[in-house]
C-alpha cells in the first residue's frame, strides 16, 4: 500500500511541479483546457453509452428488429458488430450517470478514462473485482493495455466473449486441422500488419491535421479494444501451444526410445 501511495503521490507531485513552473495566466488556460479534456472524454463516452441503449432495445426484441439486426446495424455504420455489443455491455454495467461521473473524473495523470477501459472492466463478473479495478484505473493513470495485463496477472474472473457477437467457429475436425488452422491466422495477421503498418498507423503518424476527425478517432478506438482482447489471445495461443509442444516431444522421443531415457539408449547402442 505505501509503495501505491508513494507512485501516486509522486505523479500528483509531477504535476503540481509543471503547474508551478507556468507563468500565472499560463496556469489559468491549462486548467481550463483540462476541464475541457473532461467535455471532451464524457461527449466520447456518453455518445458510446447511448450507442449501447439503442443495440440493448435491438437485441432484447427480436421478434420486433429481427434476429440479425445488430449484424445489419453493423454493415449499415461501418462497424466492428463486436464494438455495438461492447457498447451495449457497458449499458449493463453503469448508469448513464456514472458514467458522466467517470469521464469528468482525472486519473493521477491527468487523463480520463477511455471507452476502452470501461469495455474491459465491464467483462468481470465480480461487481467488487470490477470497482477495484476502476479506481486502479484512476489512482495508478492504467492504460487499457496495463489494466488488462493487470487482470490477467491477478487471475480476474471475466466474461472472455461478452458481445455474442458473430457465429461461433466451426469446430476442427481434428487437433491436427485446429493446429494448422491457427498456423493459417496468425500467419495472415503477420502478413496484414506488414501492410498495415505503413497504410494505416504509419499514414495516420503523419496525416496532416485537417485529416483528423472524430471518425478516425472511433475507428482508432474500437481498434485499440480489439487489439487488448487480441494480445490476451495470442499470449494464451503461445503458452498452450509450447506447452502442447514439450507433450508431444517427449511422447515421440519415449517411443523412439522404448520408454527409457535417451542417455540409456545411447549406451545400449554404444555397447
Amino acid at each position: 500500500m505505501a509503495k501505491k501511495e508513494t507512485a501516486i503521490q509522486l505523479l500528483e507531485q509531477r504535476r503540481n511541479e509543471l503547474l508551478e513552473a507556468m507563468p500565472e495566466p499560463l496556469q489559468l488556460q491549462v486548467k481550463k483546457i483540462s476541464a475541457l479534456m473532461g467535455l471532451v472524454s464524457k461527449g466520447v463516452l456518453l455518445g458510446r453509452y447511448k450507442i449501447g441503449k439503442h443495440i440493448d432495445e435491438i437485441t432484447s426484441a427480436e421478434d420486433k428488429y429481427g434476429a440479425n439486426a445488430v449484424v445489419q446495424c453493423a454493415k449499415y455504420l461501418c462497424m466492428n458488430e463486436g464494438t455495438l455489443y461492447n457498447c451495449r455491455n457497458v449499458t449493463k454495467k453503469w448508469t448513464e450517470a456514472e458514467v458522466t461521473e467517470l469521464a469528468l473524473r482525472e486519473t493521477a495523470d491527468g487523463g480520463h478514462i477511455s471507452f476502452e477501459h470501461l469495455v474491459i472492466l465491464a467483462r468481470i463478473n465480480s461487481d467488487k473485482d470490477r470497482v477495484k479495478f476502476l479506481e486502479q484505473v484512476f489512482e495508478q493513470g492504467m492504460s487499457a493495455s496495463d489494466l488488462s495485463a493487470a487482470m490477467e496477472t491477478a487471475n480476474v474472473s471475466r466474461t472472455r466473449n461478452a458481445n455474442g457477437a458473430g457465429r461461433p467457429p466451426g469446430r476442427p475436425s481434428s487437433p491436427v486441422a485446429g493446429a494448422q488452422q491457427a498456423f493459417k491466422v496468425l500467419q495472415s495477421l503477420d502478413k496484414r500488419f506488414k501492410v498495415w503498418e505503413e497504410a494505416v498507423f504509419d499514414a495516420i503518424d503523419t496525416s496532416d491535421a485537417n485529416k483528423v476527425d472524430s471518425n478516425l478517432m472511433s475507428k482508432l478506438e474500437e481498434l485499440s479494444a480489439e487489439a487488448v482482447t487480441a494480445e490476451e489471445v495470442i499470449g494464451k495461443i503461445r503458452t498452450r501451444s509450447l506447452k502442447n509442444l514439450a507433450r508431444v516431444k517427449k511422447i515421440l522421443n519415449d517411443e523412439k526410445t522404448g520408454g527409457k531415457p535417451a542417455a540409456a539408449v545411447s549406451k545400449k547402442k554404444s555397447a
